[in-house]
């Protein structure tokens, strides 16, 4: 007697995409630990452009604290990239190109909820499917925008090729 299972594509994607989501945010953490900043002692009186609560790791000129938060948002929009390849082979790539979007490819807004970023920073854009095409026939863009204008880095767009693009 064979047994057939019913299975929901869609539930078993979006467990595929927490798992990955989750693996993706461990290894962010564990690679932040493991990075040693280094120590910078303040010297001089606070400015008017820096409070007496800001700490010299806060107003490193590299800006390496808004980058290390900007890894959060590109997570996130490699795990929009899994999700549209994944939802373009479901459907068998019969689809919408055109008004695809994020909000689309997710049941809720919790699916993309981080500590700096969410759903909302997140645009896909771009997006098309020639199967003709030898490389990379599903093409997008996903942009990934600052939470709040007190950010320094405007936006980051992740294309289809992986290629990372900054926006000052």
């Amino acid at each position: 007697m064979k047994h057939k299972h019913s299975t929901n594509s869609k539930n078993s994607v979006k467990k595929v995409y927490t798992i990955f989501f989750a693996c993706t945010i461990i290894g962010i953490s564990l690679y932040g630990c493991k990075k040693d900043e280094p120590q910078q002692e303040e010297t001089s009186q606070p400015t008017s452009e820096q409070t007496p609560t800001e700490s010299a790791k806060d107003t490193l000129p590299d800006n390496s604290i808004e980058l290390a938060k900007w890894e959060e948002g590109k997570s996130l929009a490699g795990f929009v990239a899994v999700a549209l390849r994944a939802y373009a082979a479901e459907n068998d790539m019969n689809i919408d190109y055109e008004n695809i979007t994020v909000q689309k490819l997710f049941d809720t807004p919790d699916d993309l909820q981080g500590f700096y970023f969410d759903i909302n920073n997140l645009h896909l854009s771009d997006v098309s499917f020639d199967s003709s095409r030898t490389e990379h026939p599903l093409r997008y863009t996903i942009t990934v925008t600052r939470p709040d204008e007190s950010w320094k880095i405007k936006s980051f767009k992740l294309l289809h090729t992986g290629q990372w693009i900054q926006t000052p």
